[in-house]
């Protein structure tokens, strides 16, 4: 139904464009001599993960009073696959890391793949931890001197008290053979510490996080039986930078206070363990 069938019909819309196809609404007629009664009806639009109503009126009546009945169609698997992937790309997860994830294909190159590790330890789940094992190259052991399954319980410990909240990707490098490479990234995030203690016979959870901390690191990468797997960490820096900050020097006066000062703190404790000073008792 146009417009130009209903030329004194007003829509109001909780969305700023969209298409209206109003169900049995019938225009007001008859303006002077009897009062017409008021027809609406409402319009839900199912779009995944949102809900959309929209609702149609006579001219000069307003929506019919009450509460509006809405229809809410929320697939949490597809509203997650249409979220912007966490790795930075510019990608929905469902286009991104995701079916990295569900094992539906590997990634074809080093920094698709760290990418993709990331966005593991920002979902947390078990199948995400299991990619990060499956990712890691058997030598990466060896390195960190860990069994697999120490190494199992330090990922977890990753995903689940560090609070990630941003990725950015600042250089891909070839190694010295076609089977290795290196891509140098920065990650910024938060430790997240829990409580849970009972007071007046209930229960109480509260939840604490640091302040942002910025890593700068350079991993390496190399590739076997085709497939690319992370195999160590070979710099690190933890001068903080603003979120999304890609420069190679920190500016933010604020922020090189912050580590001055952790600096000095860091280099009296070392001092006090050193020396035995135990303070004032």
């Amino acid at each position: 139904m146009s417009s130009k069938t209903l030329p004194q019909a007003h829509v109001k819309c909780s969305l700023k464009k969209c298409t209206l196809q109003p169900n049995n609404f019938r225009a007001a007629k008859g303006l002077s001599g009897r009062r017409p009664q008021r027809r609406d009806s409402s319009v839900v639009f199912n779009t995944p993960g949102r809900e959309r109503v929209c609702t149609t009126f006579a001219a000069g009546f307003g929506p019919r009073k009450g509460p509006e009945k809405k229809v809410k169609v929320a697939d949490p698997v597809i509203a997650e696959e249409i979220t912007p992937c966490l790795c930075d790309s510019g990608k929905d997860y469902g286009s991104c890391c995701q079916p990295y994830h569900k094992e539906n294909s590997y990634p074809s190159d080093p920094e698709t793949l760290m990418r993709s590790r990331y966005t593991a330890f920002c979902k947390a789940t078990p199948a995400t931890l299991q990619y990060l094992i499956d990712t890691t190259h058997p030598d990466h052991l060896a390195i960190v001197d860990k069994t697999e399954l120490e190494l199992k319980d330090d990922y977890n410990l990753s995903c689940k008290n560090i609070a990630y909240e941003g990725l950015k990707v600042l250089s891909s490098e070839d190694g010295e053979s076609e089977d290795e490479a290196f891509v140098t990234f920065r990650i910024w995030y938060k430790f997240v510490a829990s409580f849970e203690g009972k007071r007046g016979g209930k229960t109480r959870k509260a939840t604490e996080k640091s302040d942002r901390k910025t890593n700068t690191e350079k991993s390496r990468f190399k590739k076997v039986d085709g497939r690319w797997l992370f195999i160590e960490s070979v710099e690190s820096d933890q001068t903080s930078f603003r979120l999304g900050d890609e420069s190679e020097e920190s500016t933010d006066v604020l922020l090189k206070g912050k580590d001055a000062a952790s600096k000095a703190l860091g280099m009296a404790a070392k001092a006090r363990q050193q020396f035995g000073f135990k303070g004032k008792q």
